[in-house]
């Protein structure tokens, strides 16, 4: 999700597109019975993903790495139904993976990229 930004190489005389990891991306995604909103914001090769769920659920939230099942980073969500996951890699994707008590395996989310 990276913009891109037009370079020229007055070397070769030809012009060069390069991925900028900057920016800020929304995403909501409905779970049973609770809903997730993840801010991810990305500045250079590390990115920052900070969400709430509500509503303010009992929840163990790990970020998951697509392609690794075995990689991933648990975060605790406090009173107020606020998670984060800092110091991310860009241009990575990801899912996130929720265990609550009264559920039976993990509820994910669709794949996204930071």
């Amino acid at each position: 999700m990276a913009a891109a930004a037009f370079v020229e190489n007055r070397g070769t005389n030809r012009a060069d597109v390069r991925p900028v990891e900057v920016g800020a991306w929304t995403l909501d995604y409905l779970g049973p019975g609770f809903r997730v909103q993840l801010r991810v914001t990305a500045r250079g090769g590390r990115g920052h993903i900070s969400a709430w769920i509500s509503p303010p659920t009992a929840a163990r939230v790990f970020l998951v790495a697509v392609g690794n099942g075995d990689a991933h980073e648990e975060a605790v969500v406090s009173s107020n139904g606020h998670f984060e996951f800092d110091r991310v890699r860009a241009g990575s994707g990801y899912r996130l993976a929720f265990v609550t008590e009264t559920c039976d395996r993990p509820i994910l989310t669709p794949p996204f990229w930071v």
